[in-house]
């Protein structure tokens, strides 16, 4: 049996938790995940299920191989996370699809919100007027409060909504976010943080061990109070930061189609029965689904996503390749000394 001895043990490699990870200095550190794959990207649903912030995972049809996100959204070119990745230097490692199209659906009615001149002209569903400031924004002419006062009720309200995804740029990283997780985690391995991945790890407060195993350090390690055990080692640890679920969670519904009426990267909102919702459209050149097929993700704050949803979106059933539903608790670190 091999014995180690760590300053802190962080749980979990998600790309915030190996930020969160970064910002300990002139310690030594071990980080754990109770799952075997690194970051918060799956490409096997029993991965999915073993993860702590899921709950009543449902499996409609599994007919597919796919790369997906437990939390999906795309990167925002004003995101602090695009400075980290430019600092870092891992960007170079990294390539991303452009994310092209944003979508607002009324219940039966879908709506492409321009982002271009081009698509701005070819648009059927503004006025002649609407089009004329909508442009001008488009070309920083006037400001977004000028365009707003000079747009229909409907067009106000879904511009409004829209906001923050005309102001900006939209990418998804080739392979998912697995790539960055894993891009952040060699960067920490060179500086000396240690890594285990493994779903039968146990983690004990030393208080709670017998005698026999408070034997097992000498006296002057015995302020390293915590245990974290496998099969092969002994990891002891001063500090502990682990998860603990929250009662707070959010509605997801993940399937692959084929024949999508969206065609390409896209995201967007859904209004139906009074209630919102988010979705993405990821296609094949993100490398995490079939060519001619994409992954649609649903998410929402308060109710499950039910068909009904998913048919406004314009597909049929015969299109669904995979299709799950499940429930994401959030998550915050606790800290033991």
């Amino acid at each position: 049996m091999i014995y180690s001895f760590f300053d802190l043990a962080f749980e979990g490699t998600s790309i915030e938790d190996l930020l969160q990870t970064s910002k300990f200095n002139n310690q030594s550190i071990i980080v754990f995940d109770k799952q075997n794959e690194y970051g918060s990207t799956f490409s096997d649903i029993q991965n999915l299920k073993d993860n702590l912030q899921v709950k009543n995972l449902q499996v409609f049809k599994n007919n597919s191989k796919i790369i997906f996100e437990l939390d999906m959204k795309f990167l925002s070119s004003s995101d602090e996370l695009v400075k980290i990745i430019d600092k870092s230097g891992i960007n170079e490692f990294l390539n991303f699809v452009v994310v092209k199209k944003r979508y607002y659906v009324d219940n039966d009615q879908i709506y492409l919100v321009p982002q271009t001149i081009k698509e701005l002209i070819e648009c059927e569903w503004l006025n002649i007027m609407e089009k004329y400031y909508i442009s001008k924004y488009l070309k920083k002419e006037i400001s977004f409060e000028i365009m707003e006062n000079n747009l229909k009720y409907k067009t106000k309200e879904i511009f409004s909504i829209m906001l923050h995804s005309i102001q900006n740029d939209f990418y998804y990283p080739v392979y998912g976010y697995k790539e960055i997780s894993e891009l952040l985690s060699r960067s920490l391995a060179i500086n000396n943080v240690a890594f285990i991945l493994d779903k039968n790890i146990s983690i004990k407060i030393k208080d709670e061990l017998n005698n026999q195993n408070k034997n097992l350090i000498s006296d002057d390690k015995l302020n390293y109070k915590f245990k974290i055990s496998r099969k092969s080692d002994i990891i002891f640890c001063k500090n502990l930061y682990t998860k603990k679920l929250q009662n707070v969670k959010k509605y997801v519904r993940i399937l692959n189609i084929k024949n999508n009426v969206f065609k390409e990267m896209s995201f967007g909102f859904i209004n139906y029965n009074c209630c919102k919702f988010n979705f993405f459209i990821v296609d094949s050149n993100s490398k995490c689904c079939k060519e001619g097929t994409y992954i649609l993700y649903i998410f929402s704050e308060f109710t499950k996503i039910n068909n009904n949803i998913c048919q406004m979106l314009k597909f049929k059933n015969d299109d669904i390749l995979f299709d799950i539903s499940f429930e994401i608790y959030k998550s915050k670190h606790e800290f033991f000394t």
